[in-house]
């Protein structure tokens, strides 16, 4: 898969925005630039249908910034979240307690279309980079089975469409709906720590994913609190077939991820 410097792109594109000629910033928002820092908790399920299901509870904290130069946005956003999940398995077992991590960096330009000092609506497109570490090397199944560490990777250009309404009582409610084009993928299963095996590396190139949140946000003086119920979805085709050193054939068969969570943060 191809290394993307999302980093640079996205440091690239909050410096194209530094050159727009400035203006007033949209009411609704308030301000040009908004850092936000928040904790979310979530609940995460990865299926291969037919083959294995994870499922466990995962926690992290998340980032944002975001600058606004009259109507037009950007936005660089990242997470990282870590916890347990349990492996179910009809053929291969059960196996509790596996050590998840998982990471995630955005880069986000949009439009802000104010149809009213109460109202806008912005669409926008960017670039994305998401990477899983599913640590069960050195662990057993129920039936005996041997685990081995896997490392997933995606890049997806996400693309969504922001709707934002301010009240009067200092409430912000800002609509979020997102389709999730997925460009790259790369699955690497380090089975080598298993007699017999080998490590490989698997590529991905289909498949979607699909977000959505709602954000209630309560402005104050100087800080603003925010509680965000989300969700995200990724469904991933079967991979391409790669052959170990060993002469067998192997894919990563296609899978699909139900990640349910609330993010609580400070935007300041």
């Amino acid at each position: 898969m191809k290394k993307i410097p999302l980093i640079i792109i996205s440091v690239a594109l909050l410096m194209t925005g530094y050159c727009f000629a400035e203006q007033e910033v949209p009411q609704i928002f308030g301000k040009d630039l908004g850092v936000e820092i928040g904790f979310e908790t979530s609940y995460i399920t990865y299926t291969e249908p037919g083959v294995m299901r994870d499922e466990g509870f995962m926690y992290g904290v998340t980032g944002a910034l975001a600058y606004r130069n009259y109507n037009y946005m950007l936005s660089i956003e990242a997470r990282g979240s870590m916890g347990q999940v349990d492996y179910h398995s009809g053929s291969s077992g059960d196996m509790n307690n596996i050590d998840d991590n998982m990471w995630e960096a955005r880069g986000l330009v949009g439009y802000d279309f104010e149809i009213s000092e109460t109202f806008a609506i912005t669409p926008y497109f960017g670039l994305g980079y998401r990477h899983l570490n599913d640590n069960m090397g050195g662990m057993s199944s129920t039936t005996g089975a041997a685990g081995y560490d896997r490392k997933i990777s995606y890049v997806y250009s996400p693309i969504g469409i922001d709707i934002t309404t301010a009240f009067e009582n200092g409430w912000n409610i800002k609509l979020r709906a997102e389709y999730d084009y997925f460009l790259d993928g790369t699955v690497e299963s380090h089975m080598g720590s298993i007699p017999g095996y080998y490590d490989i590396e698997n590529d991905q190139d289909g498949g979607h994913g699909a977000r959505g949140s709602i954000m209630f946000k309560k402005r104050g003086e100087t800080v603003d609190f925010i509680i965000e119920p989300f969700f995200r979805y990724w469904k991933i085709h079967d991979s391409k077939q790669t052959k170990d050193p060993g002469g067998s054939i192997w894919i990563e068969p296609k899978n699909n991820s139900k990640e349910f969570g609330i993010n609580l943060a400070l935007e300041y």
